[in-house]
């Protein structure tokens, strides 16, 4: 009888133990297949049009914002990734004036912040948030 009552010791300690690793795992975001994009305006000009060329599993391109009224505050995105890959943002103001990046490397998990500028984009990048 102390063995049954010992294995059942055992198995729920491993199950509480498993369920605990779940969580942490989900929580930090461990097996995301994702970056995250921020992009920032400081250029005084509102934001009507984003698009953003991915090059990981081919080149893929999007469109992401088209907006009336143009967009003013910060805008998140997720790229999806297989692994790792390359990117280039250009970016529209209202008026019609246009800026890109030089394009940057990324890999999943990596908070890039794009910050947009009169003469152009700067990139930095953040401690990834989970």
């Amino acid at each position: 009888m102390r063995w049954v009552v010992r294995a059942a010791a055992v198995v729920t300690f491993a199950g509480v133990v498993f369920l605990l690793g779940a969580a942490t795992a989900t929580l930090r975001g461990w097996g995301d297949s994702t970056a995250r994009l921020e992009l920032r305006n400081s250029s005084g000009k509102p934001i009507r049009l984003v698009e953003i060329t991915l090059g990981t599993c081919g080149e893929r391109k999007y469109t992401i914002v088209e907006r009336e009224p143009p967009v003013t505050d910060p805008l998140w995105f997720s790229l999806p990734l297989c692994g790792e890959g390359g990117y280039t943002l250009r970016v529209t103001h209202a008026d019609g004036s246009a800026v890109s990046s030089q394009g940057g490397y990324v890999q999943r998990g990596n908070h890039i912040i794009e910050t947009v500028e009169v003469s152009g984009v700067k990139t930095s990048y953040g401690k990834f948030r989970y």
